[in-house]
């Protein structure tokens, strides 16, 4: 390795060695970034069809492999003109016109109506503790909705009720558990809202486009009912939605007499009046589809007790109202409290779920504040702090959430650290990535005492619960992320009237989360480390990336999203920042994730850094492969 030398040199020798193939790239990268013109994606965009580039610029471009269009004419080779971008898209290969026409249509419509969250939400759902939500299966109100005989009705519709943080999630996927195993996949559907997750996930639209998918392609002789559609899905929101709901009454028109089941779980996170549409839509007119086609359908439907959203007819589940469900909190205390005494379990037990009033999530933070907090262990001092403690959601979370927030240069503790994190990440950290962007957001940390061999998973876990004050956990199903324990959580720091969601709103939070990017970039040593990595020298590109994600696991995170978060930082501007950023420090760990493959990269190396800044701050979120 070079003894001193700039930037640029470090690039040159480093991509002479390690990367031979784009040792070329250093000028064309420093030469495009001193001479584009470009401001951003509006430059230029391409669409990827295999591996050949079609590019639609608006201005010139300094170098481009692939094709030009201009003013609709295709130019194949090198353009020596100025700056591009691409945002890649895998074109369909499909010949459609060999396809049968009704295939061709059929397939189209699949096509426009999927999106890949469509059933995220479920697996991210936390499973039961052991041997809870069993009484569910002994209440009768459940046991005839999930019964289909003879005599059983057509239609029935269950709908389970609760209060906010009751566990309502949990059940329903025991309960579509249950019946997931009682019968075959192809008759059981389910849509759980995800407030916290990409629209599609919370609104009407995507709840008719993930049950529409489920169900045409697990009942594929539902399909016909795309045959008197138009083409296409509309591009115009309101005749979309009309054509989903056309669409969703004439599929379930032609389910047959094999039993379905439809779970949509979550009802409350949209708003009031989608949820009454939904209510009658699911209640009502399906209702008057399964008698007119004598088809057997079972709807179970959750959500908070609604004052205003009404159904008509069918079986109500009031979770409070069960002596199963105070059943399962009770086991969860007795599993989770940690006592030293046993002596004391029934007291406390007791006085806890007296206190809860049948709120699932007031006991899973208080017994977590108690085993954090609580050094005495003797009884009096936890029934005095189980009695000092509010018994709703919002005032216990007033109680736990420090009266701390990061201060005008964007420092803060570790508590804020992590919520401006959870609620501002571009998308869902992982454990390792939430740990390194509090520590490198914090300027007490400095990385000559950073290993990433030395912070063990436990570690980890234990730093993010201390430092999350218990409200941030880890989903178990794969991929793992870090998000808050539950919907209330992300509510109440959503809240801008109050003054802790305005806290985590505020310009210093978007500073610091800027400053842990920018701070992670500068001080990764990553040169340095493939340099003296004993089995850097003879691998493969990829190789190279695999060993570099693996030792700087929040380094993938930075690269692809370090500009967005320059871009929403209101005490910054794009072109100063951008002017004053060390361009070199992020080319070279981009080269080296994108496995030194540019049609693998997120933009041609033709792309200025406002381009690439632009982009980032534009497009969908977009992640190096296994980040």
């Amino acid at each position: 390795m070079p003894a001193g030398g700039g930037a640029a040199e470090l690039l040159g020798a480093y991509t002479a060695e390690r990367l031979p193939q784009l040792s070329h790239l250093d000028a064309h990268l420093l030469y495009s970034h001193g001479r584009s013109t470009s401001a951003g994606p509006e430059a230029g965009s391409a669409t990827h069809d295999n591996e050949a580039f079609i590019f639609e610029n608006a201005q010139t471009v300094e170098y481009q492999v692939g094709s030009q269009r201009v003013a609709s004419q295709i130019f194949n080779g090198p353009v020596h003109m100025n700056s591009s971008s691409y945002r890649p898209r895998r074109a369909n290969t499909t010949t459609y016109e060999s396809q049968d026409p009704v295939a061709h249509k059929r397939q189209r419509w699949m096509s426009d109506i999927y999106f890949p969250e469509y059933d995220s939400r479920r697996h991210y759902v936390a499973p039961r503790e052991s041997k809870t939500c069993d009484w569910l299966l002994q209440i009768s109100k459940f046991q005839d909705w999930r019964k289909v005989s003879q005599t059983s009705i057509q239609h029935d519709f269950l709908w389970i009720r609760g209060k906010p943080g009751a566990g309502k999630s949990t059940l329903m996927k025991f309960a579509w558990n249950v019946i997931a195993t009682d019968v075959q996949p192809r008759n059981v559907l389910a849509f759980f809202f995800h407030a916290r997750g990409q629209e599609l996930q919370h609104n009407l639209e995507g709840m008719y486009r993930s049950l529409l998918h489920q169900l045409f392609s697990k009942r594929q002789d539902t399909q016909k009912a795309i045959d008197a559609m138009p083409e296409k899905l509309s591009s115009k929101p309101d005749e979309r939605i009309e054509d989903l709901r056309t669409l969703f009454r004439d599929a379930f028109s032609h389910v047959g007499n094999e039993p379905l089941y439809c779970f949509v779980d979550a009802l409350d996170e949209c708003d009031d009046e989608l949820a009454q549409e939904i209510v009658d839509l699911l209640g009502v007119q399906l209702k008057d589809i399964a008698r007119d086609r004598k088809s057997v359908l079972r709807i179970c439907l959750s959500s908070r007790h609604y004052p205003t959203v009404k159904a008509r007819g069918g079986r109500s589940i009031i979770l409070e109202n069960y002596s199963g469900h105070r059943e399962d909190m009770a086991q969860y205390i007795d599993s989770k409290l940690d006592l030293e005494d046993p002596t004391y379990r029934d007291q406390v037990r007791t006085k806890m779920l007296e206190k809860a009033r049948g709120i699932f999530l007031w006991i899973v933070v208080v017994v977590q504040v108690i085993n954090r907090d609580d050094e005495k262990g003797d009884l009096h001092s936890i029934l005095k702090r189980i009695d000092d403690t509010p018994d709703d959601i919002k005032s216990l979370l007033d109680r736990i959430v420090p009266d701390v927030a990061p201060n005008e240069s964007g420092e803060g503790d570790s508590f804020w650290l992590c919520m401006s994190w959870i609620a501002h990440a571009r998308r869902p950290l992982s454990l390792d990535e939430l740990y390194w962007a509090i520590v490198s957001s914090n300027p007490d940390n400095s990385w000559e005492h950073w290993s990433s061999d030395l912070v063990s998973r436990s570690i980890m876990e234990r730093f993010v619960t201390t430092a999350s004050r218990g409200l941030v956990e880890e989903t178990e199903n794969s991929p793992q992320i870090m998000e808050y324990i539950h919907e209330t959580v992300r509510e109440y720091f959503s809240n801008i009237d109050s003054p802790q969601g305005a806290r985590i709103i505020a310009n210093a939070a978007f500073m610091a989360i800027t400053k842990g990017c920018s701070f992670y970039l500068l001080n990764a040593p990553v040169v340095t480390y493939l340099w003296k990595h004993p089995d850097a020298s003879q691998s493969t590109p990829a190789r190279q990336s695999h060993l570099v994600a693996e030792r700087f696991p929040f380094l993938a995170y930075v690269v692809d999203h370090l500009f967005y978060h320059i871009n929403l930082d209101p005490l910054s501007t794009l072109s100063n920042s951008l002017l004053d950023f060390p361009l070199l420090t992020w080319i070279l760990p981009w080269l080296i994730l994108s496995e030194g493959t540019m049609n693998k990269s997120r933009f041609l190396y033709g792309a200025s850094l406002a381009s690439v800044a632009a982009m980032q701050a534009q497009d969908e979120p977009v992640a190096h492969g296994g980040s």
